[in-house]
């Protein structure tokens, strides 16, 4: 299983299609996007940088018309900045490279951005974090492996979340609001501390105007005999950050009501949370939703062990579930 870039909470969930049924890949994608998958993680490989080769542009190229979820691309290539100029033909919305492939990073990242996507640093599980020092400012988001690359099905590397922890503490060192990716062995195990390690700050108490919460989603369900469940799943703030992003992207307004910018006013422009200063989601129902989304957060908090919120990790969190 793996998860990423856009749902109703800061971890957004990305399935990759490395294990999908490669006969089948336009009803796997089908059978995501009506589940409520975010976007779709795309692994592009050349069989000398990562062992193995699983999907080609071809198909790539054919998914694109098929979905209206993003793409984001994982390349595990050699000649990254050929593979760039045949992504900017398919339209894709996020790729990432690998610092340990790329000879000239920085360019690299900037003709990712000049396709008009978002650009990212991949590392491998032994690569150190100081390799983002220079390139922080090129960055929309940082993808850390938690296996080494090239095939799905294997185990977590022993520091994987000690790294995760790392990374974010990197990034809030460096006042880089820069989204965390993981990629690899993300199990229902693994999730929680995964999540406590990098977890994302995205929405402002009720009167305030700093992202202090989490989306905090809420979900119950209650078994009915010989009938469908009751199923509630709701989140406690107006509006995924996943949406936010897609409107920026298609330059379409956002509802009345969903998010104020840095000053706390309110806003309908989605370059308004992603400013410098960013702003802020809101929570449903004013002070009553607040108050769930902190009752949430605390018990989360102290039930999973991952701990709550906090001003010093600034960074949305994605997974990537094979």
């Amino acid at each position: 299983m793996t998860a990423s870039f856009f749902d109703e909470t800061s971890v957004k969930i990305s399935p990759s299609l490395m294990c999908a049924d490669q006969a089948n890949l336009a009803g796997e994608v089908a059978n995501l996007e009506a589940i409520g998958a975010d976007m779709i993680h795309l692994d592009i490989m050349d069989a000398h940088f990562a062992p193995n080769m699983p999907m080609g542009l071809g198909a790539l190229s054919d998914l694109r018309g098929r979905t209206s979820l993003p793409f984001d691309v994982h390349l595990m290539v050699e000649d990254n900045d050929w593979f760039i100029s045949q992504l900017a033909e398919i339209g894709v919305q996020q790729v990432a490279v690998h610092a340990e492939s790329a000879r000239h990073l920085d360019r690299t990242l900037g003709l990712i951005r000049d396709i008009g996507a978002e650009a990212g640093v991949a590392l491998n599980p032994a690569t150190p974090l100081d390799i983002l020092e220079h390139v922080l400012g090129r960055l929309d988001f940082v993808l850390l492996m938690t296996v080494n690359p090239g095939f799905a099905g294997q185990k977590l590397v022993p520091s994987a979340f000690e790294k995760i922890a790392a990374c974010r503490d990197f990034l809030a060192a460096r006042d880089a609001n820069v989204p965390i990716s993981v990629d690899g062995n993300v199990s229902f195990e693994n999730i929680p501390p995964m999540v406590g390690a990098g977890a994302g700050i995205l929405v402002a108490p009720f009167g305030g105007v700093d992202r202090r919460l989490s989306a905090n989603p809420f979900a119950v369900g209650i078994p009915r005999p010989d009938q469908e469940p009751i199923i509630l799943d709701i989140s406690a703030c107006m509006m995924a950050e996943g949406k936010i992003r897609v409107a920026l992207h298609q330059g379409k307004l956002l509802p009345d009501g969903c998010i104020i910018d840095a000053a706390g006013n309110p806003a309908n422009d989605p370059k308004a949370f992603y400013a410098d200063p960013p702003g802020s989601i809101l929570s449903i129902a004013g002070h009553k939703g607040y108050g769930l989304a902190l009752v949430t957060e605390i018990l989360a908090g102290a039930l999973t062990g991952g701990g709550c919120s906090n001003t010093k990790n600034k960074s949305a969190f994605t997974l990537f579930i094979y």
